[in-house]
């Protein structure tokens, strides 16, 4: 089991951006701001707050960035700190949310906020273990074991909590049979 991974209540999806078309940053950001045009609009109207539109912002409007890949991802990168904190909690629907993506790395917030997984090859770093998580990490085990068995020996995966700093490394077959976070931490 290699690559590097998200997994979310949609399924997982591949999070390698040194051999596929994204990494992890750039697929949470694109799913925290799916919408370029919102995304331009939020930046627009904040500017226009601020009483000063800068020459880019006519240009940006009308659509000369149109062909950014990845949702708002790319224009968030380069004009998002321009957008203000009403434009920004319209945008992902919470204050809480938009202050954290302000201030903490999109990985965090996608972990924190949208329950997402981050898997680098045997390494599981989540919000919160909780039975839903278990399960979906089960799941994505089953789907890459693919005929390989994976239990026995010194297979194992490890965990990492980032709410509670608990790390931990897990027999595979353990795991497979875990239905509580205590199974896994209690252990």
């Amino acid at each position: 089991m290699r690559g590097e991974w998200w997994i979310t209540k949609d399924g997982a999806e591949f999070a390698d951006g040194d051999i596929g078309d994204a990494g992890h940053e750039l697929i949470a950001i694109s799913t925290i701001l799916p919408d370029r045009d919102a995304v331009v609009e939020a930046i627009v109207q904040s500017v226009r707050e601020g009483k000063w539109v800068p020459d880019w912002v006519p240009r940006l409007q009308e659509g000369a960035g149109a062909d950014y890949e990845n949702g708002g991802a790319q224009v968030w990168y380069e004009y998002g700190h321009y957008i203000n904190e009403e434009q920004g909690t319209a945008l992902v629907g919470s204050l809480e949310v938009w202050k954290a993506l302000k201030k903490q790395d999109a990985r965090y917030v996608f972990a924190r906020y949208y329950g997402a997984i981050r898997v680098i090859n045997r390494q599981f770093e989540l919000w919160e273990l909780t039975a839903d998580a278990i399960h979906a990490i089960q799941e994505f085990l089953y789907d890459q074991a693919s005929g390989e068995d994976m239990t026995g020996g010194d297979q194992e995966i490890c965990l990492e909590e980032i709410k509670t700093q608990n790390y931990t490394c897990v027999a595979i077959d353990e795991f497979l049979t875990a239905k509580h976070p205590r199974d896994v931490w209690g252990r």
